[in-house]
């Protein structure tokens, strides 16, 4: 099967090198993946006008992400799931989504490490959607821009998440940590071993669950709905 992991920003060589290194770890051997960026795109998506940005240019690529089995929008903003879901012929997902769905699997509550408060409104307002507002015990800020996360180092972003991880665990009854935002990925192993329970790396949760929504529709015929919600007009 083919599947897509969207990132919908301009990035550089070495961050497209460093997600594919950890998604294909994860991934079934015989799972084909790519690694979709925008050249046009902003840098990041804090912003709500960058995200419709990012919305648009998904949009207009619509032809070729259809081509896939499956795609994982790799921000956790969820930034164009519902206009894709109607665009697409395909199960598409967000790793915000993806994430919190494997949470509960893992724990009851979840706490969630996010870049900064900007961010805050836009993810609550998703849970709301999505449902899981009574299954998230806390959000614990890094006050730091995507940028500076990308940036910083990686031992102080580590020290920086132990210490919001082991409030979210004591102070909030946090039983999994979710990685709020893509560029923390890679502190999920070390967290880990740190605290001893499920870390949930966003990008890794978004594409497994592409790659298990690929499958189904090809195995089970189940794919998204196009009646009410994702009815679209222009098929």
């Amino acid at each position: 099967m083919k599947i897509a992991h969207v990132l919908p920003v301009s990035t550089n060589s070495e961050r497209i090198n460093n997600i594919r290194k950890t998604l294909n770890k994860n991934l079934h051997p015989d799972t084909q993946l790519d690694i979709i960026t925008y050249e046009k795109g902003p840098k990041d998506l804090e912003y709500y006008v960058d995200d419709h940005r990012a919305i648009s240019l998904m949009m207009e690529d619509s032809a070729r992400l259809n081509s896939y089995d499956a795609i994982s929008v790799a921000c956790f903003y969820d930034p164009g799931i519902r206009e894709l879901r109607e665009l697409l012929d395909i199960p598409v997902i967000g790793i915000s989504q993806a994430s919190v769905l494997l949470a509960q699997t893992y724990g009851y509550q979840s706490g969630i490490i996010i870049s900064r408060n900007k961010n805050l409104p836009k993810m609550k307002d998703n849970m709301e959607l999505y449902g899981f507002t009574k299954k998230i015990s806390c959000w614990k800020s890094l006050n730091m821009t995507v940028q500076e996360l990308q940036k910083n180092n990686q031992t102080e972003l580590l020290e920086a998440s132990a210490k919001l991880t082991k409030e979210a665990i004591h102070n909030d009854n946090a039983e999994v940590i979710i990685l709020g935002c893509g560029a923390l990925s890679g502190l999920e192993d070390e967290l880990h071993n740190r605290f001893n329970i499920p870390i949930i790396n966003p990008i890794v949760a978004g594409i497994k669950m592409a790659e298990t929504l690929a499958s189904l529709k090809q195995t089970a015929q189940l794919t998204t709905s196009k009646i009410n919600d994702y009815e679209n007009q222009y098929r």
